[in-house]
């Protein structure tokens, strides 16, 4: 029969040390009966597992909310730079070819990405307060400079809030790892006890209420 191999997934490992658990009640007084100090690590090391693994299920749907909105802000932060680019396009003494469009960051192309929108976003705030300063004739219409300015602190707060969700979530994930290889450690070392002390050691059946398989 196929050689034992420990799980490495959170969910794997929890159900094969719920096996050797359940299967040691059973076992109770057999010569091959789990001593107490392996039954509480076991024990101890399951629930933590469960405990951190169920933190990163949480961190990452917050992280995945997170990410959702930014998204939604992306969308209608785009919309507005559109919106402002074809206002300075049309109010621009040379158009599309004005210099000026530097300070808005509207002179190239760009990329659909988040800290790209932002930063054009925040650019025209800047460009259109200086434009307003001085009375310019493409000082952005009030209602648009509002939007502008509205979906700039949104994305700026939106941004922080993804990058806190992610450090949660890259955390929970690193924390989660120690618990993983001290539950690993374990259940292998379950495994080497049954080996030990079975009446037919790894070829024994009662492995398999363990969550393991003889080995020929």
């Amino acid at each position: 029969m196929a050689k034992n191999v420990i799980p490495s997934d959170p969910q794997g490992l929890m159900a094969l040390a719920d096996n050797m658990l359940n299967a040691n009640l059973l076992a109770a007084g057999e010569t091959y009966e789990l001593e107490v100090g392996m039954v509480n690590i076991l024990t101890a090391v399951r629930g933590d597992l469960e405990t951190k693994h169920l933190a990163v299920i949480a961190a990452e749907g917050a992280k995945e909310l997170m990410v959702g909105e930014a998204n939604a802000l992306l969308a209608e932060g785009m919309d507005t730079v559109s919106r402002a680019r074809a206002w300075l396009f049309a109010k621009l003494p040379e158009g599309r070819n004005d210099e000026r469009l530097q300070d808005y960051l509207l002179d190239n192309p760009w990329s659909r990405s988040f800290n790209n929108a932002l930063d054009c976003l925040q650019a025209i705030v800047a460009g259109n307060t200086a434009a307003a300063a001085a009375a310019e004739a493409w000082e952005l219409p009030a209602a648009l400079a509002a939007k502008v300015s509205a979906n700039a602190t949104d994305m700026e707060a939106k941004r922080t809030a993804v990058q806190e969700s992610k450090g949660v979530y890259h955390e929970g994930v690193q924390t989660r790892k120690g618990t993983l290889a001290a539950i690993g450690k374990m259940v292998r070392q379950v495994r080497d006890y049954l080996y030990a002390t079975l009446p037919q050691g790894k070829k024994d059946m009662l492995l398999k209420e363990y969550g393991l398989d003889p080995v020929d």
